[in-house]
């Protein structure tokens, strides 16, 4: 087992939130990720007849990011379609 493993083994759910709250923000200065859960975004709807929609990201995927609609639907957006507000 390594050393990461046994550290992970020991921790209780709140030292892994924290865990996971640390390596976000690491791979974030790396620039793993040009998006952020809480960031506001805007994008253009290709289902709403090309409407521009805004919202606040709710979860990142590797292709399609969770997004809340001001409107309060939810949406799964292609991260190639996301500006960041």
């Amino acid at each position: 087992m390594s050393a990461m493993e046994q550290l992970l083994a020991t921790q209780d759910i709140s030292g892994l939130l924290r865990i996971k709250e640390m390596l976000e923000e690491r791979l974030t200065k790396l620039g793993a990720y040009s998006f952020r859960v809480g960031d506001r975004v805007t994008w253009v709807s290709p289902s709403r007849n090309g409407q521009a929609m805004t919202g606040t990201i709710t979860q990142l995927n590797p292709k399609n990011h969770k997004v809340r609609a001001d409107e309060g639907t939810e949406w799964r957006v292609h991260k190639g379609l996301l500006t960041k507000l």
